[in-house]
């Protein structure tokens, strides 16, 4: 149960940045990765394994999402969350966006790069920042708290590697279709049995102040769950 108050804490006080007209509130943020909701699908190389699950135990502080992958070349993974959306002709309009998440990278021989990227799926269509906006978390540091700059809708498009034209943009618009959340997970030539962990994937990064809502918006639920009830006669 305190797992439960604790992620709907947390993810109270995640919002986006929205378009000035609108005071619509977005709650994109995963704590648990129940394998139910994430779909990884190979989108550059052949691994010669791999495997994306949920793990119980070990992330921060509980369960995450953990890649085991072994790869002769280059490989890279699309992961998107159907259960993290946002639908801006109902939602109200986006201005920008902002991810951040937790990165173990528990082990590696040899030692190969892995980056991670954030990416949106709309109507079918994979989009990543033009620029290069990937995060590298470092080998045995732990879990590692990981955020990307403020991108907007121009500083995305859909990358030919994963099936699309390079010059499309993703629609923040009010007429634009529902977002999907997620992110690219990509592994240096090399790897064997290359073990990586994300935990607490939330859009956007909270800010401090937000942070300390997050706590006592928390401590307030737990309470309440504690309080007994009084029965009138």
């Amino acid at each position: 149960m305190w797992r439960n108050v604790r992620s709907f804490a947390v993810a109270m006080a995640a919002t986006l940045a929205l378009a000035p007209q609108s005071r619509a509130v977005v709650i994109a943020f995963d704590g648990t990765f129940d394998d139910a909701d994430w779909i990884a699908q190979v989108q550059i190389g052949s691994p010669t394994s791999a495997s994306n699950a949920q793990v119980i135990a070990g992330g921060n502080p509980d369960a995450y999402r953990e890649t085991i992958v072994s790869a002769p070349s280059t490989v890279s993974f699309s992961q998107i969350s159907p259960s993290l959306t946002y639908d801006p002709s109902s939602q109200g309009p986006l201005t920008t966006l902002r991810f951040g998440f937790d990165a173990n990278y528990f082990s590696a021989s040899p030692i190969v790069p892995v980056d991670i990227e954030p990416l949106l799926l709309q109507d079918g269509v994979f989009f990543v920042p033009t620029f290069n906006a990937t995060l590298a978390p470092a080998l045995g540091g732990g879990w590692q708290r990981l955020r990307s700059a403020e991108l907007g809708q121009s500083m995305f498009t859909d990358p030919v590697t994963f099936g699309g034209t390079g010059t499309a943009q993703p629609d923040f618009s009010a007429s634009g279709g529902v977002i999907e959340f997620g992110y690219v997970l990509a592994f240096g030539p090399g790897a064997i049995g290359t073990q990586f962990g994300i935990d607490n994937y939330i859009v956007p990064e909270p800010a401090t102040a937000l942070l300390l809502l997050a706590g006592l918006t928390a401590y307030a639920l737990r309470a309440r769950a504690a309080r007994p009830t009084s029965t009138r006669c």
